[in-house]
């Protein structure tokens, strides 16, 4: 995406240029609704030669290129507008980097390793772990016979019954939030020029926020020429 200020400054030469064109091109005489449309034709060629690589630029220039009334004023606005435009070439250096091997040496002490030997008490069966394991079979009878308790079951059936609910409610939701998204993404894709060739998300989002940087841009100039006329004579 270009700076703001260039590209008000590019839409501006372009423009001026188109406009130009269409004087010495277009009929003596126009009506007011004529006129409209070669102003508008000119300034919307001139937005897409800005930025001449989006789908929306393209768009645009094919679809004025191949209208009947239009079609030959567009295509002599586009000539003349990409033989006064300059072209920049880039200059690229390659740098050259040289490593020197390092070798590094590291000596390690001796290790000493120091037998350690474990007694272990002889195991004697005494009547505390006899009262231990008679304990713990109670306990786990206990347990299985309290899980079966009414109170438990109907907590059970409850949790079933609600988390079924919850979890219907939750794909509606999430449905008509896709649904949500689609609608705007059919609406987006209608305010763009070319926005029906443009599948993926991200490239949608990137080209509309450069249309209406680009568009900011005609509508800025436009506004200052307006305030300023006399601009058109000294360009």
């Amino acid at each position: 995406m270009q700076n703001h200020n260039s590209l008000k400054k590019e839409f501006y030469k372009k423009w001026i240029t188109s406009l130009q064109i269409c004087n010495f091109v277009s009929k003596p005489k126009m009506n007011l609704l004529e006129r409209k449309k070669v102003i508008k034709l000119s300034a919307d060629l001139a937005m897409a030669s800005t930025s001449r690589k989006r789908t929306w630029s393209r768009a645009l220039i094919t679809k004025a290129t191949k209208n009947r009334e239009t079609g030959t004023l567009a295509k002599q606005i586009l000539g003349d507008i990409t033989t006064t435009t300059t072209t920049t070439t880039t200059t690229t250096t390659t740098t050259t980097t040289t490593t020197t091997p390092t070798t590094t040496t590291t000596t390690t002490p001796p290790t000493t390793t120091t037998k350690t030997t474990t007694t272990t008490p002889p195991t004697t069966t005494t009547k505390t772990t006899r009262m231990h394991k008679s304990r713990a079979i109670f306990v786990r009878r206990n347990s299985h016979n309290n899980n079966n308790t009414p109170r438990k079951k109907i907590c059970k059936s409850w949790s079933k019954r609600h988390g079924c609910k919850n979890k219907k409610v939750k794909a509606k939701a999430r449905s008509m939030a896709k649904r949500m998204v689609e609608k705007r993404r059919e609406i987006l894709k209608g305010l763009i020029p070319g926005g029906e060739y443009i599948m993926d998300e991200y490239s949608l989002v990137k080209e509309t926020l450069d249309y209406v940087v680009s568009l900011q841009a005609q509508v800025h100039v436009m506004q200052h020429l307006a305030n300023y006329p006399q601009l058109f004579y000294y360009s």
